[in-house]
């Protein structure tokens, strides 16, 4: 499943699962997504998204009347909590003969939103009873969760080595298990949005196969967020032997040889200011890996002042999944490139580069 597959899966078990309970409906028509896959890939960034989603939105007002403009998110690790701090700490009551329970720092009061349970795999199956009330009641303990908020769950599986335990059969049984696959297009889209360093987005393009190559005896892996860590290195001025430490580190040797290399490659990129002076005539590379780290570069400078230029000299490279690849990684660092001229002239001239672009 691809992230935004999943994302579209959750969002549709929270819009259920409000009109179920608005409606007092049974609990068997509730659906508890579980989002499940590798270490770094996205999970808690996808569901973190959803509380601004104008349907949801849109919704929480109508059942709710709820007019904030984002959903509440309480994110919390169910393997770091204690078994009594998810309980609730029991104090002495008023009476000074009884106990009570303090109310858990996960349970909301009021509102919308969003209860994001992460690691549930990595807790202990006390933690797994008690946390098989919240999903299948919506309570814990004495403490009813608002009927506004939803418990969206996620863990790595057993295959991920990342201290997961298999889950009680009645509590998997009450979830919906989605599982999420790297896709490089999203990885890509992801980096882009969030001006990740088009080094790296370049590097990925071109050897995107540390992406789906996991080493468990690894120390380091080119997970997605290890990657998207790696270009925050390569913007700290390192020396050479430092950053390469450092980046085998992080994304593990050989991810890091090729990402090194690939970097190199960047010496042989033709000069920025030339393209944009002269972009009938200056010379375009011929090596695969040196055009994907010029779309890279030219991507991360676009804006509207060169952008007639960078598509004038992007048009002469014959295959056209390099256009695409620059111009998806474009638009998606500076969104205003769209109203420019001569990108509504490509964009309306080069037959299925839309389609490309998606």
């Amino acid at each position: 499943m691809r992230i935004h597959e999943m994302r579209t899966a959750i969002k549709s078990c929270i819009m259920n699962n409000w009109k179920v309970r608005v409606n007092g409906g049974s609990k068997d028509d509730l659906a508890h997504p579980y989002a499940e896959s590798g270490v770094g890939q996205g999970k808690t960034t996808s569901v973190r998204s959803l509380v601004t989603d104008p349907d949801l939105l849109s919704l929480a007002y109508e059942l709710f009347n709820y007019d904030k403009d984002r959903l509440g998110f309480i994110n919390f690790s169910l393997a770091q909590l204690d078994v009594n701090e998810y309980a609730g700490w029991l104090v002495p009551a008023k009476d000074g003969e009884s106990m009570r329970r303090l109310r858990p720092m996960f349970v909301p009061t009021e509102g919308c939103g969003i209860i994001f349970a992460d690691e549930v795999a990595q807790a202990t199956l006390m933690h797994h009873n008690l946390f098989g009330q919240a999903v299948d009641e919506h309570r814990v303990g004495d403490f009813i969760i608002p009927d506004g908020w939803v418990i969206v769950s996620a863990g790595n599986p057993l295959s991920a080595r990342a201290g997961s335990n298999k889950l009680p059969s009645q509590l998997a049984d009450r979830f919906c298990f989605l599982n999420l696959e790297v896709n490089t297009d999203d990885v890509l889209s992801y980096y882009a949005s969030n001006n990740v360093d088009h080094r790296i987005t370049s590097w990925i393009k071109f050897d995107d196969q540390h992406l789906h190559n996991f080493d468990v005896s690894a120390t380091g892996n080119a997970t997605p967020r290890s990657c998207q860590r790696a270009g925050v290195f390569l913007n700290m001025g390192l020396d050479h032997s430092t950053l390469r430490g450092m980046l085998n580190g992080q994304i593990g040797e050989t991810a890091s040889a090729s990402l090194m290399a690939h970097i190199k490659l960047y010496e042989k990129l033709p000069d920025f200011d030339s393209i944009v002076k002269d972009p009938s005539t200056t010379q375009i590379p011929e090596d695969r890996g040196v055009l994907f780290a010029l779309c890279g570069s030219l991507a991360s400078k676009m804006n509207m002042t060169n952008c007639a230029s960078i598509l004038t000299y992007i048009q002469r490279i014959p295959e056209q999944e390099f256009m695409a690849f620059m111009l998806k990684d474009a638009v998606l660092r500076n969104k205003t490139l769209v109203t420019h001229q001569a990108m509504k002239q490509v964009l309306g001239s080069q037959g299925n580069l839309k389609d490309l672009l998606l």
